[in-house]
């Protein structure tokens, strides 16, 4: 077995659903071809703990030693890999996580504040968290009471869930270096990033251009591209079309429209073409995706 990606890297699989975008996996590394799951990235946060054995997890230009109990905070969008030390083997529980779960929606003041300046900061994009101190400690509880309201989905389990997410993105934050967090904020990176998504996510319906896009954020169409690549590992175009794939399956799970209103709705002048990216990123059809919810609900 090997993680499935793109050609660049993204790893092509679901982590939970646009309703509750979460997914909690117990992993073994013996599961994977040499004992090595191979270098992908994901929008989502990682926060992975080593139940049993050790692991080397690389992060970027980053190099960890995991020993049973300790815990790694990988950011959103960072390349990692890990395979196993020396001939061992390692079982090791992965909670994955789009930040959305914690601040809502977009542009609110729980994003700007606490989230964003985390999520696109490339100094941030790892951290190695021991269950010696009491924040780990707490953190590591947090993490396996996650793993058992998953597996068991007991009455608001969702609910709990959210929040045992929030309490860890509280001890993180505090114990993320400081001074690497005030050296992002000069860089003004994360402010162009925040404003080239607030425009994209304000005008996905109409059609849009790249000299758009970079006149909002008085940029050229070079450096608006540079900039974003750079933080988000997407290009601005893949960008748009999955987060107009994102806001289409809210309307299939929701309304009564119909798969070519929709496509127009979220911005695809061809409904044909929308149903091929549609496919590309769910792995079905929009009518089987609004199916399958009609039946369930």
């Amino acid at each position: 077995m090997q993680i499935k990606k793109n050609k660049d890297n993204k790893e092509i699989k679901n982590h939970g659903d646009f309703q509750f975008p979460v997914l909690v996996s117990d992993e073994c590394l013996s599961n994977y071809d040499n004992r090595t799951f191979a270098w992908h990235w994901h929008p989502e946060i990682e926060l992975t703990v080593i139940i049993q054995g050790e692991m080397v997890y690389k992060v970027s230009n980053k190099t960890f030693h995991l020993n049973e109990g300790d815990m790694l905070f990988v950011n959103a969008n960072a390349l990692h890999m890990g395979k196993a030390n020396d001939f061992g083997d390692c079982i090791y529980i992965s909670t994955t996580f789009e930040p959305k779960l914690i601040y809502g929606y977009d542009n609110s003041i729980i994003q700007k504040k606490y989230i964003d300046g985390i999520i696109f900061n490339t100094n941030l994009s790892s951290m190695k968290i021991s269950q010696s101190s009491e924040a780990g400690k707490d953190i590591r509880l947090e993490l396996l009471r996650i793993h058992d309201l998953y597996n068991d989905k007991t009455d608001l389990y969702e609910l709990e869930m959210q929040v045992a997410l929030s309490n860890i993105w509280i001890k993180l934050m505090r114990l993320f270096p400081y001074d690497q967090m005030n050296d992002f904020v000069l860089k003004n990176d994360y402010k162009i990033i925040s404003e080239i998504t607030c425009f994209i996510h304000e005008n996905y319906r109409n059609k849009l251009t790249l000299d758009e896009i970079a006149a909002s954020v008085s940029m050229s169409k070079g450096q608006c591209c540079k900039y974003f690549k750079m933080n988000t590992h997407q290009t601005i175009f893949e960008y748009i079309l999955e987060y107009r794939i994102k806001q289409s399956m809210l309307l299939l799970k929701s309304t009564d429209y119909s798969i070519t209103e929709i496509a127009c709705l979220v911005g695809f002048s061809d409904p044909g073409y929308y149903s091929k990216i549609f496919y590309r990123y769910v792995d079905c059809t929009p009518s089987n995706y609004k199916k399958s919810f009609y039946f369930d609900g």
